[in-house]
């Protein structure tokens, strides 16, 4: 995958325009501007300092107090390999509950979500990815195609045990088939 390939900007967010119903007078529209606009800065801001925290960037991308504009980006070479698969995962889980919640602006800073969305990647997605590459060798042509993949991931399904077998029994098997094949597409992509 392509290192420079801009995962977010800032501003792709706030210079989106916006019509606003019913009609607002120019102060109102100003006003709800400039609340999104913070709202997008702190989530950018809590997803990278977030990920840094964790390990998961190849370098420091923001400090506690740079300030956030809409230059301010993420790219795919600033995460590590774990952070790649987790921002696929548990970042875009928090980015769409964000987005679904109707005080959003008052949580982006609750990182509690995000907290639980990477235990769950440490403690069940990656050691069963980690199966999984073990099961596949490491072989590229079978971690990029999910035809050949899907019954080496429903091996590793009928092989669980304990907390494993639970946390994956949640899910459907297809949310799980869906999951280990991305994981392993991207990987392949990486390597």
């Amino acid at each position: 995958m392509e290192k420079e390939r801009i995962i977010t900007q800032v501003g792709w967010l706030t210079n989106i325009k916006t019509e606003y119903i019913p009609p607002k007078t120019q102060e109102e529209i100003e006003r709800i501007k400039t609340q999104e606009n913070e709202y997008y800065r702190n989530m950018f801001k809590v997803r990278v300092m977030f990920l840094q925290e964790k390990g998961l960037t190849t370098k420091t991308i923001l400090s506690e107090n740079d300030i956030v504009d809409e230059e301010s980006k993420l790219s795919i070479g600033d995460l590590t390999e774990d952070g790649f698969r987790f921002y696929r995962t548990g970042i875009q889980k928090w980015v769409e509950k964000l987005d679904r919640s109707l005080n959003r602006m008052e949580i982006v800073t609750d990182t509690s979500f995000l907290e639980k969305k990477y235990q769950e990647y440490v403690n069940y997605e990656l050691p069963f990815f980690q199966k999984l590459l073990l099961e596949t060798n490491n072989d590229i042509k079978i971690l990029e195609n999910k035809k050949k993949l899907t019954p080496l991931i429903e091996k590793v399904i009928s092989e669980l045990d304990g907390s494993m077998k639970d946390y994956f029994t949640k899910r459907s098997k297809k949310t799980t088939i869906d999951l280990m094949s991305l994981f392993c597409y991207c990987y392949s992509k990486k390597t």
